[in-house]
């Protein structure tokens, strides 16, 4: 992603045709990622300039009319909170990390550097003379447009860089992952005290191996992360043995706007007393962690690389007696897309 061009490099003295159309060209790049009809307006073209635009045909005007640029303004105040709050690096999850964070106005504009007003269009500067001190609204008719109302536009663009897609609460549709699952599960007598039959460590490794040799097979009804695996002797009243192993991977299509963007898919882990990181993956109970980044691209459909394909017996080989290690979240992995737009900060 280049960054804007600073209003004051642009050569021009702010009408600059070049410089103003990175805005434009970014400000189109946003409404496509929230599936938004395209604006009615187009790029400058020659003969235009960044100050002095004239507004659609049919709404008449002298030219310091409706432009694209106050189109902008109130479509990012509208639309702010459609973006994850990224004021830093993690900003967009809860401090306890158990939920995600979209803007709001206030937020929006205090992360751009932006007037916070409730009021519409009070997030922008504005002048009618030099000597003015600064108002806030939107270009008005006589208005002066100084280098201040585009660097507020840059601005209010460059916070607004992240989306959130999957699972039921999708701004994009309902995002569910294809899903392949492998189980064994196994309940019986072992030595001791049944001295008939195979001890636990015979039993685990006989598990393990059937878990290694099992091919994965479809089961859309567990779409959702999951590593698990335990291992139970019940002492009394025949000393019965339980050994568990399951694992889904996940595989998804995710049909997103034709913008350039890195995907971070991040997985809730449940609370379990008895829950351990099976594979290391660091995740955390009770929070949303980042478990991938995926490289930057443009493809739609957009096909991830499987999550979680691991095909190893989860079991780990232990003391015995009582082990029960658990890695079930029962929710759909959540991905923070980073749009990566042609202008803008990264």
């Amino acid at each position: 992603m280049t960054p804007f061009t600073p209003v004051a490099n642009w050569p021009l003295g702010g009408q600059d045709l070049t410089a103003a159309n990175e805005i434009i060209t970014s400000y189109f790049e946003h409404r496509k990622v929230l599936g938004h009809v395209p604006s009615m307006y187009s790029l400058l073209a020659a003969g235009d300039n960044a100050q002095r635009v004239y507004n659609n045909p049919s709404w008449g005007g002298d030219g310091q009319g409706e432009s694209v640029f106050q189109e902008m303004q109130k479509w990012m105040e509208d639309n702010c909170g459609s973006f994850l709050n990224t004021t830093n690096a993690t900003s967009f999850l809860t401090e306890d990390k158990s939920d995600f964070v979209y803007f709001t106005r206030t937020t929006w504009q205090e992360a751009a550097g932006l007037n916070v007003s409730a009021i519409q269009f009070e997030s922008y500067r504005r002048k009618v003379a030099m000597v003015d001190d600064w108002s806030y609204g939107t270009f008005l008719p006589g208005d002066i447009r100084g280098p201040w109302c585009f660097e507020d536009l840059q601005k209010g663009l460059n916070a607004l860089k992240r989306t959130k897609c999957g699972g039921w609460d999708d701004q994009y549709g309902w995002v569910y992952p294809y899903s392949e699952h492998k189980y064994v599960h196994w309940y019986g007598y072992i030595n001791p005290p049944w001295p008939d039959f195979p001890t636990a460590a015979e039993m685990r490794a006989t598990i393990k191996a059937q878990f290694d040799a099992q091919e994965w097979h479809y089961n859309q009804a567990e779409g959702y992360f999951l590593i698990s695996a335990s291992e139970k002797f019940i002492t009394s009243p025949y000393g019965n043995y339980e050994l568990h192993a399951e694992r889904n991977r996940l595989y998804q299509s995710l049909g997103l706007p034709e913008v350039n963007r890195k995907v971070d898919i991040y997985i809730f882990t449940n609370s379990d007393p008895n829950y351990f990181d099976l594979d290391g993956n660091n995740l955390v109970p009770d929070k949303w962690t980042l478990y991938r980044s995926d490289d930057e691209t443009s493809e739609t459909p957009i096909i991830l690389n499987w999550i979680s394909d691991v095909a190893a017996c989860p079991l780990h080989d232990g003391p015995g007696a009582w082990i029960q290690s658990s890695q079930s979240p029962y929710s759909f992995p959540r991905y923070v897309l980073k749009w990566q737009f042609s202008n803008g900060e990264d």
